[in-house]
């Protein structure tokens, strides 16, 4: 997916941090319930097109 744009820089929100494990947690739920596979079935096989069709209506040409 080459044509999604550069990945946002990591932030936090009024100086709190996410508690310790917690990313890896929803990293591994995300996993257990088949990650990027399962939701490209969701969109048959279609998610790189969908979500390249998403970056090009976000950060595509400029309004006139």
């Amino acid at each position: 997916m080459s044509r999604l744009g550069p990945a946002a820089a990591p932030t936090r929100i009024s100086g709190t941090k996410a508690p310790k494990g917690c990313l890896a947690a929803a990293q591994s739920v995300f996993a257990q319930h088949g990650g990027f596979a399962a939701i490209d079935r969701d969109f048959d096989q279609h998610l790189e097109s969908v979500l390249q069709d998403l970056n090009d209506a976000i950060w595509g040409r400029p309004a006139a």
